[in-house]
């Protein structure tokens, strides 16, 4: 299953599976999203839904995330991909402390770490046993 998770914005966090194993993340501009998900031949996009609601309208008129988010909605709809969505609460779900015990947090950009967090959920609602490991696991103290 080759499965891509997006965070969408201005700045927009890419992570994907290589070996099995949710290890590879970059960042790109929102306008190269399409080309760089479409590099990576997905059979699933899993990207962070964004809604526009009094708070994020109040906080930005930028239209990255809508526009990121359209283009993979469209990209999977052409080339009849799965795509699914996970609600912009995912990092109290998978957080900085999930990340961290499974050697996902160090050297990454905090977009890297939320494509991550994405990926990790996706995988972790299709039952995929390194995910729940990564959600039962947090970093000790």
């Amino acid at each position: 299953m080759r499965l891509v998770a997006v965070d969408p914005g201005k700045t927009t966090g890419v992570a994907w599976l290589e070996n099995g194993k949710p290890l590879t993340c970059n960042v790109c501009e929102w306008r190269q999203v399409k080309h760089v998900v479409a590099e990576l031949s997905p059979e699933i996009i899993h990207v962070e839904e964004f809604r526009v609601n009094a708070s994020t309208a109040s906080k930005t008129a930028a239209p990255w995330s809508l526009k990121c988010y359209g283009a993979l909605e469209v990209y999977a709809w052409e080339n009849a991909l799965l795509f699914s969505h996970a609600a912009s609460t995912v990092k109290s779900t998978v957080t900085d402390s999930h990340l961290r015990a499974a050697g996902l947090y160090k050297n990454k950009s905090p977009h890297e770490r939320d494509a991550l967090r994405h990926l990790v959920l996706a995988l972790a609602k299709m039952n995929d046993p390194w995910a729940v490991t990564v959600l039962l696991k947090k970093e000790e103290k």
